[in-house]
């Protein structure tokens, strides 16, 4: 999941869709800020994706930028049946 433009571009986020470096982390973005890695640009596209993810009852990962979930694990495992 990612935000677009009124024409379509992908805003900057820092690190592309499934880059698994740390810097596509959330939990680390203040460290890449401080280290002029991330600017704060990037970090309120972020922050923005966040903001309507969340609107939308869907909750993010510390781990990747662009993943966001509509339950938790333990959530799921009551709620779902797993099917065979």
């Amino acid at each position: 999941m990612t935000l677009a433009d009124q024409f379509g571009n992908a805003l900057d986020m820092g690190a592309e869709y499934d880059d698994l470096r740390r810097i596509a982390y959330p939990k680390f973005e203040q460290e890449f800020l401080l280290k002029g890695l991330l600017s704060k640009e990037q970090l309120a596209n972020r922050a923005l994706l966040r903001r309507v993810m969340k609107k939308e009852d869907l909750s993010g990962i510390p781990t990747e930028w662009w993943h966001f979930n509509g339950h938790s694990r333990s959530r799921a495992k009551k709620r779902y049946k797993i099917i065979e």
